[in-house]
């Protein structure tokens, strides 16, 4: 009888051991392909791909548009290119920028919030352009936490120089379009060397975001060859966010003084998908707008 039991289990744990094996043997689900936010970026934040914004001067572009946090003064760029705050602007801006307890980040800035303290910097900056020594700057006073930690490092674009980008250097208007990147509305804006990835299209110009649509797996291909995207977030209007998903108001450092109204303006970019990009002064101190800011060259 004890030899019939053991004959027993011996077989039950043959059985056991077969069933495991052919459990093994079973497929492996294939992981869908992780996503490397950072790709086509250094450790400073910094993309590898250069883009001319004066004949002979080059920059690097963030990795996301600048990040504020007001409770803690942290300073830092978006994860992710097409990374949008939205609303929650709207619950600080309407502060005027003087709520220093919200804790929650916001990426629409007003003149208030540069940084510096005051409501409009005119602080003179390191250059080598005359033209470029008032400024209103909401990177270059800052330490950015993902972006190398430092001052007087990163800093945002004049208006002559967004200018050139998209409107002068050599084929820029084949180097920039809209398009729409996991869902989110903006521009991209190509490098002055650009291979486009095999497996994907590009198609200059503004097509009222129909026509470059990406996954976020493309774009990281997008991202990887050196392309660069701005979200249209829309702005900041003094009372709510106008224009979210169509527009994008980006600001450039130049900043004018009419002396007749003893007050100074700054510029900004504008763009949409009909295709509008405008370069101006902006007359409204209480309008919140994003900052992209690049990297000179040199700097690196």
């Amino acid at each position: 009888m004890k030899h019939i039991h053991i004959v027993a289990l011996a077989a039950v744990l043959v059985l056991g051991m077969a069933a495991c094996q052919k459990e093994d043997n079973l497929p492996v689900p294939e992981e869908e392909p992780s996503v490397d936010e950072a790709v086509g970026f250094d450790e400073n934040g910094a993309s590898l791909a250069l883009f001319s914004v004066a004949e002979g001067h080059t920059v690097r572009f963030s990795r996301g548009n600048l990040q504020h946090q007001p409770s803690t003064g942290l300073w830092r760029f978006a994860e992710k290119q097409y990374d949008t705050i939205g609303a929650d602007n709207v619950a600080y801006l309407q502060y005027f920028g003087t709520n220093t307890n919200y804790n929650r980040w916001i990426d629409l800035f007003t003149f208030y919030i540069d940084g510096s303290g005051l409501v409009i910097s005119t602080h003179r900056k390191n250059s080598d352009m005359p033209e470029d020594t008032n400024v209103v700057d909401w990177a270059w006073h800052n330490a950015i936490q993902n972006g190398g930690n430092k001052a007087y490092f990163w800093r945002t674009l004049t208006k002559d120089e967004w200018r050139y980008l998209l409107q002068e250097r050599p084929n820029a208007v084949y180097k920039r379009g809209d398009a729409t990147v996991d869902g989110v509305n903006g521009m991209v804006i190509l490098p002055d060397e650009w291979t486009r990835p095999s497996s994907l299209a590009f198609n200059h110009g503004f097509h009222n975001y129909g026509s470059n649509v990406y996954t976020k797996e493309e774009w990281q291909l997008m991202q990887e060859a050196g392309a660069i995207f701005l979200p249209a977030e829309g702005c900041f209007n003094g009372e709510n966010i106008y224009g979210p998903h169509e527009y994008g108001f980006y600001w450039t450092s130049t900043i004018v003084y009419y002396a007749q109204e003893q007050s100074y303006y700054t510029n900004h970019m504008c763009f949409s998908g009909r295709g509008v990009i405008d370069i101006r002064v902006h007359y409204c101190y209480l309008y919140g707008y994003a900052v992209r800011p690049v990297l000179d060259e040199l700097q690196l």
